[in-house]
């Protein structure tokens, strides 16, 4: 695997940079949305939110999509926005969005395997893993803790 160096920013695009020296561009994905949260990878896939509500897999290495998942949405945040990294581990990826929902996915198809609704506050921190349990904190200032194996 050769090495890459991501950049986003607030335009609603990821940029691929091949070489670390020159800048050279690799490729590039654009989104409907702007990204601010934090791509993450696991061996040749990238996996990212957008605040488009969307959620994208990539191959990391072509920039090709591989799937994308639209969030539920709310009445108040119909977008769902997705505003922090998402976490893979195991077969699955977690994240949260501003519709109030947490999300598993299957992390090769993208799949809906579960969502949970926490009503009245966004889930905007990136969810972690312990011991079979998912953590992730909300704008109400708890922190949660979801069995999931």
């Amino acid at each position: 695997m050769k090495k890459i160096i991501l950049l986003t920013g607030v335009l609603a695009c990821i940029y691929c940079h091949a070489q670390v020296h020159t800048g050279q561009l690799a490729w590039k994905f654009h989104t409907q949305g702007k990204i601010v949260a934090t791509p993450c990878m696991d061996g040749q896939s990238l996996y990212y939110g957008s605040e488009d509500g969307y959620v994208y897999a990539l191959d990391a290495q072509a920039g090709r999509l591989i799937w994308k998942v639209k969030t539920i949405g709310d009445r108040y945040f119909p977008k769902g926005e997705i505003q922090k990294a998402a976490l893979v581990t195991g077969d699955a990826v977690y994240f949260g969005s501003r519709d109030y929902n947490i999300y598993a996915l299957n992390r090769s198809t993208g799949v809906g395997l579960w969502n949970m609704k926490e009503h009245g506050s966004w889930v905007i921190a990136t969810p972690m893993e312990k011991a079979g349990n998912l953590y992730f904190g909300s704008t109400d200032g708890n922190l949660y803790a979801v069995r999931i194996e």
